[in-house]
């Protein structure tokens, strides 16, 4: 149910992007110029693009079970230690994600190689 709730958001803005875009195509050649329609468009993509990158991890991140658990590259267990949310930027500019889980490895943090 969440899914759709999401898919209607994602058209809703889908629409007020294409809106905004054609709004600079009809202003080309007064309000615009081809750097600045050019612009204009790469900026609502990446807003889009960040908008539905960050729809699909929050969907992931509750449809998928967070282990109690996880295997460690120096061979030991890592422990679930939190949940925080966190600030991504990447090409598309910045991205929040609510649910972001942590862990750490006793072994590695507790008095072993990153430890002290």
């Amino acid at each position: 149910m969440e899914s759709a709730a999401a898919m209607a958001d994602l058209m809703s803005f889908f629409a007020q992007m294409l809106k905004s875009i054609l709004k600079a195509v009809h202003g080309y050649g007064t309000t615009h110029d081809a750097r600045s329609l050019e612009a204009e468009v790469e900026a609502q993509c990446k807003a889009l693009a960040a908008v539905v990158l960050e729809t699909y991890w929050r969907l992931r991140m509750k449809e998928q079970q967070r282990p109690s658990s996880l295997p460690c590259d120096c061979g030991q267990v890592k422990h679930w230690k939190e949940r925080r949310p966190r600030v991504l930027r990447g090409v598309v500019g910045e991205m929040t994600m609510d649910e972001r889980h942590y862990y750490r490895c006793d072994h590695m943090w507790g008095g072993g190689v990153l430890g002290g």
